[in-house]
């Protein structure tokens, strides 16, 4: 074979193999719809669990990642308090009211994954709420393409929440009270964020 033919044949195999390769490339976002995410409060010496949901969330994301750690550093998010659910709307107007002082205006809680760590199975995740930022670290587990996120929250250390969940207790003062007589509602709040990714171009 000539020299000329032999490095065409050369060229056109490596721009074939080129764009084959491009073609493969993994694509990521976060589906949408698929956001969930769960609180749970306490209440009682025995730390009873309370949990709701947030039904409106706001994400922004970068929806042609080429990686996944890529994607979640890539993700702000914005809650909107006046959606919280708990399943009964008595609890839901006391929380709303009480802890983020509002139950007509949107107070958001906004926030952003800093940092998303594959191999450790971590995220460091910064939360704005009551005019505090903390950096809060979730475990990270992964199945079948559903990512689910957990950590835990104070909102005294944490966000300096000491007024709005004095005026919660004495709001549900007998209803925080438990078989001992005591009245008690926890600062601890359990977070859980489930997120399903959707790849293109692979």
């Amino acid at each position: 074979m000539k020299p000329f033919c032999f490095l065409s044949v050369l060229l056109l195999g490596a721009l074939l193999f080129s764009g084959e390769s491009e073609s493969k490339e993994c694509r990521y976002q976060i589906r949408d719809e698929s956001i969930k995410i769960t609180w749970t409060g306490y209440k009682f010496n025995e730390k009873a669990p309370v949990s709701g949901t947030f039904r409106k969330t706001h994400l922004e994301q970068n929806k042609m990642s080429g990686s996944i750690p890529d994607l979640f550093r890539s993700v702000r998010f914005r809650l909107d308090t006046i959606s919280l659910d708990s399943g009964l709307s008595e609890r839901d107007k006391k929380l709303i009211l009480f802890l983020f002082g509002s139950a007509v205006s949107p107070a958001g809680i906004t926030g952003q994954i800093r940092d998303f760590d594959m191999k450790q199975k971590t995220a460091n995740v910064s939360i704005t709420m009551n005019g505090r930022s903390a950096d809060v670290r979730f475990a990270v587990t992964e199945q079948s393409d559903r990512y689910t996120f957990r950590s835990e929250i104070d909102l005294l250390r944490q966000f300096a929440m000491d007024a709005q969940l004095s005026a919660l207790h004495e709001a549900c003062k007998q209803l925080h009270t438990g078989a001992d007589g005591v009245s008690r509602t926890w600062p601890l709040v359990g977070l859980e964020v489930q997120a399903e990714l959707l790849k293109s171009g692979c």
